[in-house]
């Protein structure tokens, strides 16, 4: 295959509407439905709706420039407009101007140049292709007229020449907006992961103290407007400065990374887990009372204990502190009460040591 049929083929190719400016295209929608219903209204005199179906042709008119200007109203109202939506709205824009046409004397009729205005509309709304079989639908009903009218060479020749342009001029529009939609999503999805990667923690992959900050203001809102328990646990890795300073940084990151993947695989939600800082964890659990976070922190040190080990052969330990949030309390009182039950299990854990190492032998 050439190049420039590779080209073609991939520009074919984008179906999807990412990067798609949806907002734009409703707007851009409701303005060409009222302008169509506007010029049918305003030409009418000049252009009789009777040609095919006598005097009723001016009810059917007052129906189809009142569907118009219903449609163009709507669709300034609604919040947002779907892509096979906006698609049905530009057939039927089509169809509009087709039957504007057919009552106001076929060939003759003031109406056709519509054509390229909802052509135009479709070219730069929807990917290529649906924009060619939007295209073919036009060329037909473009060409209806020579079903039921009179016509001549010349007429022909004027519709073929229509044709070739209008459709020139909408794939043209296809094709610069197709682009500036990738450009759009290349950025955005260039965005997306620059915020990634801006709340993840580089050495575990875990969400960083910035990432659970922004959750849990939003779990607690969430929580306090439905009334669901909120329970977080805090922990850190004992004795974790001491692997750093009799083994160094890159053992101590190899214990912070074993630690965050054990925690992770102990949680059911990958999500939940934090490094919050240093050899410090958070795990966030929505709808989770506080016996229930309490069990979560014995499986989750419990995992780490069975998972990592220290450079010098020992089982890595990890203390933990759970609280549950009530309604009088915000983010830093609920962190604040689940450090509190940490520093109280470490000098629990702390004094028995020193207990049993009191007791003879």
């Amino acid at each position: 295959m050439s190049a420039e049929g590779g080209r073609v083929t991939t520009f074919l190719s984008k179906r999807d509407y990412r990067g798609a400016d949806l907002e734009i295209v409703r707007r851009v929608t409701a303005v060409a439905a009222l302008l169509t219903a506007i010029v049918a209204a305003v030409l009418s005199p000049l252009a009789p709706p009777d040609d095919a179906f006598g005097e009723p042709g001016w009810a059917l008119l007052v129906v189809l420039v009142g569907g118009l200007l219903l449609v163009g109203l709507r669709l300034q109202r609604i919040a947002a407009l779907g892509p096979n939506a906006a698609l049905a709205i530009h057939y039927s824009g089509l169809a509009s101007v087709a039957v504007l046409i057919l009552l106001s004397g076929g060939r003759e009729s003031p109406y056709t140049t519509l054509f390229l205005l909802w052509m135009a509309l479709a070219g730069a709304s929807h990917p290529p292709r649906r924009t060619l079989t939007f295209v073919a639908t036009a060329a037909l009903l473009v060409c209806l007229p020579l079903a039921y009218d009179d016509w001549s060479g010349v007429y022909l020749g004027d519709i073929v020449l229509r044709l070739v342009i209008w459709t020139a001029l909408t794939m043209m529009a296809c094709a610069w907006t197709t682009q500036v939609r990738m450009q759009r999503a290349d950025l955005m999805q260039e965005e997306e992961e620059a915020k990634r990667q801006a709340r993840a923690d580089a050495l575990t992959g875990l969400g960083n103290r910035r990432a659970f900050d922004e959750r849990l203001d939003r779990e607690i809102e969430r929580a306090l407007a439905t009334g669901r328990p909120l329970s977080v646990i805090v922990s850190d890795l004992d004795g974790f400065k001491e692997i750093n300073d009799a083994y160094g940084h890159v053992n101590g990151d190899e214990v912070l990374r074993c630690a965050a993947e054990a925690m992770r695989a102990a949680v059911r939600d990958h999500d939940a887990c934090y490094r919050w800082g240093g050899d410090e964890f958070a795990v966030l659990l929505p709808g989770v009372e506080q016996p229930a976070a309490d069990r979560v922190a014995e499986r989750v040190a419990a995992a780490v204990v069975a998972t990592c080990t220290r450079p010098d052969g020992d089982p890595q330990t990890l203390a933990c502190g759970t609280a549950e949030l009530t309604p009088e309390m915000k983010a830093s009182d609920l962190l604040a009460s689940a450090d509190l039950a940490l520093m109280t299990r470490k000098h629990e854990r702390q004094r028995r040591g020193r207990s049993r190492a009191k007791q003879p032998d």
